[in-house]
């Protein structure tokens, strides 16, 4: 066990999770999401979907719902953009951590992938998140 301890005491075992692209939270457009995800009848077994991660997202209390709170909850972050990030199996505590400041905003960073929604003919730009995490706060935005 010492030895183990010993040979391994310099790497690093934080969480991570590899992603094809890093956007800035205001360096990205919907137009790149639907690029992407008009490509998903390539992706399979040797070839997988792409990973998304967006750093630092200004995200405001008015732009978060929490839809199906009773069967199965959904996050929904609509972003300034046109964006939707979507979240299945999310909880009534996350949804809270990312209202919790009614006028401020909270920053997050998340891990995705890209998707169409199309609605009523209308399709729009989504990032399907299975990583979500808040990096910050700041109590006032204008």
């Amino acid at each position: 066990m010492r030895y183990c301890n010993e040979k391994l005491s310099d790497c690093d075992f934080s969480p991570c999770e590899k992603v094809d692209f890093i956007w800035s939270g205001i360096d990205f457009k919907g137009s790149d999401i639907i690029d992407i995800a008009k490509l998903n009848l390539i992706w399979g077994q040797d070839l997988e979907m792409p990973k998304v991660a967006l750093s630092h997202v200004a995200v405001a209390p008015a732009a978060v719902n929490l839809l199906s709170r009773d069967k199965s909850p959904t996050l929904k972050i609509s972003l300034a953009n046109g964006v939707d990030l979507i979240k299945f199996k999310s909880s009534e505590e996350e949804f809270a951590d990312l209202t919790r400041n009614p006028s401020g905003v909270v920053y997050i960073d998340v891990v995705g992938i890209c998707k169409m929604n199309e609605w009523n003919g209308r399709i729009t730009p989504q990032l399907e998140l299975s990583e979500l995490e808040i990096v910050g706060e700041q109590k006032y935005y204008f």
